[in-house]
């Protein structure tokens, strides 16, 4: 089973196909074009999108406009699909920001490597980092496949 993870952003958006043992599809585009690669794509597994979750604070306008892509997403794909609230990520990777989220990937995965000699994480960095944690946690947390 593939899941298709998506880390949503305001205009652009990082996507992950994660097959359990090895990364598919990595790639950061914009949001229409990953729209449109979503109705397109068959349904071969869940599509998991990392939800953005209100803490009592104040939210501006980017925030609303990637809430409405991620409602988008949910609706152009043709499979299940869930959201995955950004605070699961972290609790399920014990930790508190993106960098220590990085250091359990890298603790489980290995390092990313060199191009001549590239590790499973080569290549995923910034948004496609957050995208491939959002997968890994729903696996772990679904155990699928």
């Amino acid at each position: 089973m593939e899941i298709t993870a998506i880390d949503p952003g305001q205009t652009n958006s990082a996507i992950v196909v994660w097959d359990g043992t090895r990364i598919i599809h990595s790639d950061i585009l914009l949001n229409t074009d990953l729209l449109n690669s979503i109705c397109m794509r068959d349904e071969s597994g869940p599509l998991v999108l990392e939800w953005i979750t209100g803490y009592g604070i104040p939210a501006g306008a980017e925030t609303f406009d990637t809430c409405r892509w991620i409602g988008r997403f949910q609706q152009a794909y043709k499979g299940e699909s869930y959201l995955l609230p950004r605070r699961t990520i972290k609790q399920h990777f014990q930790a508190s920001n993106d960098r220590f989220i990085r250091q359990a990937l890298v603790d489980r995965f290995g390092q990313p490597g060199t191009k001549k000699n590239p590790g499973l994480l080569y290549g995923i960095t910034s948004h496609k980092l957050a995208a491939f944690a959002c997968a890994v946690c729903w696996w772990d947390l679904h155990r699928a496949g």
